[in-house]
C-alpha cells in the first residue's frame, strides 16, 4: 500500500474518495488509513467513454434575401468590417473562417449574416455549410466605396 504520509491531500482524496481536502486534513492518520484500506478492497469500476458529440448539420437555405429595389442597395466602405465579411461570403465561407476575417465571436458573426448582409441590400445563403453572397438583380459584384470616392459611384461601378 502506499504510504500516506507522501501524498498530497487530493491524491489521498482520488484514493480515498467522498473526502474534501479540508476533511482530509482534520481526520486522524489512524482514519485516514482505514479508509484508504477500504478503499482498496473496493473493485475498481471502469471508466466509460464519453460518447462522441453529435454533429449538427445545418440544412441548406436562404438566410438573407437580396433587395429587389436597387434604390435599397447601399455601398460598402473598403476595410470596414462589414466590408471584410462580403469580401468572405463572395469566395464562400464557413462561420468559422468569417470568424477569423472580421476578428467577432460566433453570435455576432451570425447575427451579421443576418443583418449587416440585409443592411446592404445584399443576400446569404447556406450551401454544404458553407454562407455565399447574394448579388441584387443586375449587379455584378457588390457596391464598395473606396477612399476618395462617392457612394453613388461605387453604386453605379457594381451594375
Amino acid at each position: 500500500m502506499t504510504d500516506l504520509n507522501n501524498l498530497t491531500k487530493n491524491d489521498l482524496a482520488a484514493i480515498i474518495g467522498g473526502m474534501t481536502a479540508n476533511q482530509i486534513k482534520k481526520a486522524s492518520h489512524a482514519d485516514l488509513v482505514q479508509r484508504a484500506g477500504e478503499a482498496a478492497q473496493k473493485p475498481v469500476q471502469p471508466v466509460q467513454p464519453k460518447p462522441a458529440p453529435k454533429v449538427r448539420v445545418l440544412d441548406d437555405r436562404i438566410i438573407t434575401q437580396p433587395a429587389t429595389d436597387a434604390k435599397r442597395v447601399k455601398a460598402v466602405t473598403q476595410g470596414s468590417k462589414r466590408h471584410l465579411l462580403i469580401q468572405a461570403l463572395e469566395k464562400g465561407a464557413t462561420v468559422e473562417e468569417l470568424m477569423l476575417a472580421t476578428g467577432w465571436g460566433k453570435d455576432t458573426v451570425t447575427s451579421a449574416l443576418r443583418w449587416d448582409v440585409a443592411q446592404a441590400g445584399l443576400g446569404c445563403e447556406r450551401k454544404g455549410g458553407k454562407y455565399h453572397l447574394m448579388l441584387p438583380t443586375g449587379f455584378t459584384k457588390p457596391a464598395i466605396v473606396e477612399k476618395g470616392q462617392a457612394r453613388v459611384d461605387a453604386l453605379g461601378n457594381a451594375k
